[in-house]
C-alpha cells in the first residue's frame, strides 16, 4: 500500500478556523507514534521472535495456535491472546473495537463485515484513542435492518 491514501474527509463547505485545527489535531493523532517507539517491520520482528525449525513465513504459523504469524505481528498479539476483534452487540446496535500497534511498518488494516458470511464488504472504522503504543479504533453500525452481521479483520503484511 505505499502511497495509498488511508483516509479522505471531505466537507460540503469551507471550514472555519476552529474546526480547521481541530481536524488537523485529528490527523496527527491518527498517525502520531509514541516518541520511544522504535519501528518494527515484519523481517525483524520475525527474526527476533520465531526460532527455527519453526515456519517464520508471514502465512506460516510458529507457534500452532491458528493464528497466522502476519496477523501476529500485526496485531501485536501474544500467543495466549486470541481474540484480536471486540465486538458488542446491543439491543439495537452493534460495536466492533480492535487496537492496531502504533510501531508496525508496512501493514494495512481493514474492518470487514458480512451479513451471510459469504460476502465481505470493507467498513470505516474510525481512531478512538491512542495510548501506550497502540491506536484503537472503533466501528458502530445499527442492527435494523440486519438482525445478524459478522467482523473480520483483514491484515496484509508485505
Amino acid at each position: 500500500m505505499k502511497g495509498a491514501i488511508g483516509e479522505a474527509i471531505i466537507y460540503n463547505r469551507v471550514l472555519t478556523n476552529p474546526e480547521r485545527t481541530s481536524v488537523e489535531g485529528y490527523l496527527a493523532n491518527k498517525i502520531s507514534v509514541p516518541a520511544d517507539a522504535a519501528l518494527l517491520d515484519y523481517n525483524t520482528w520475525s527474526a527476533a521472535t520465531i526460532s527455527p525449525p519453526a515456519d517464520a513465513t508471514p502465512n506460516g504459523d510458529a507457534n500452532g495456535n491458528g493464528i497466522r504469524n502476519a496477523v501476529e505481528f500485526a496485531l501485536k498479539l501474544s500467543p495466549g491472546n486470541l481474540e484480536p476483534l471486540d465486538v458488542q452487540a446491543g439491543p439495537s446496535a452493534i460495536n466492533v473495537r480492535y487496537l492496531k500497534p502504533t510501531d508496525r511498518t508496512g501493514v494495512s488494516y481493514q474492518l470487514m463485515e458480512s451479513f451471510d458470511l459469504q460476502t465481505w464488504n470493507p467498513v470505516t472504522d474510525l481512531p478512538a484513542a491512542v495510548s501506550g503504543g497502540f491506536e484503537e479504533r472503533f466501528y458502530s453500525r445499527s442492527l435494523a435492518p440486519q438482525k445478524k452481521a459478522f467482523y473480520k479483520l483483514r491484515v496484509t503484511v508485505p
